[in-house]
């Protein structure tokens, strides 16, 4: 699954994970020569080969005047796409990224902000970098469906 990948080559990009020279001097993959997804054509450009805080948005990220999610879908986005930074055995990151079980926290954001901050990126609400922007991944209906499954976490 490329879009898999991808969002598994943007958080270890995030978090460092990539980009190491081994004794030898040689690197694998850095941020300056970005991994590209092995299923992708020979030639073809893949949001792979662009650091997430260049990727040019092609959908603007203003929510839907309400925002209607299927927490069931949700979670499953959530499994593919958040669970690897976000999730319990996510690897430790700086900045650490938002605990979604935090209820106190959680209660204090509203389905605006999380919208934003899913679709551009941690920097689109003021946050760190390391959040990808996820706008040109993944539709606006699971967006709204990922919202819906993180309220789950904390009934109010």
């Amino acid at each position: 699954m490329r879009v898999t990948r991808l969002a598994a080559i943007a958080c270890a990009i995030s978090i460092g994970l990539i980009g190491c020279n081994d004794r030898s001097g040689s690197t694998e993959a850095t941020l300056n020569e970005p991994a590209t997804a092995v299923d992708e054509p020979a030639g073809a450009e893949s949001v792979a080969n662009e650091p997430a805080k260049q990727m040019v948005a092609s959908n603007p990220c203003e929510p839907p005047a309400t925002l209607q999610g299927d927490a069931a879908a949700g979670s499953l986005v959530y499994q593919q796409y958040c669970n690897l930074c976000h999730g319990p055995e996510a690897p430790p990151m700086e900045p650490k990224p938002a605990d979604h079980n935090n209820c106190e926290y959680m209660r204090t954001l509203s389905d605006v902000h999380l919208f934003k901050v899913v679709c551009g990126g941690g920097t689109a609400v003021g946050k760190a970098a390391a959040m990808p922007a996820w706008r040109d991944i993944v539709p606006t209906a699971d967006i709204e469906n990922v919202i819906a499954h993180l309220r789950s976490f904390c009934p109010a």
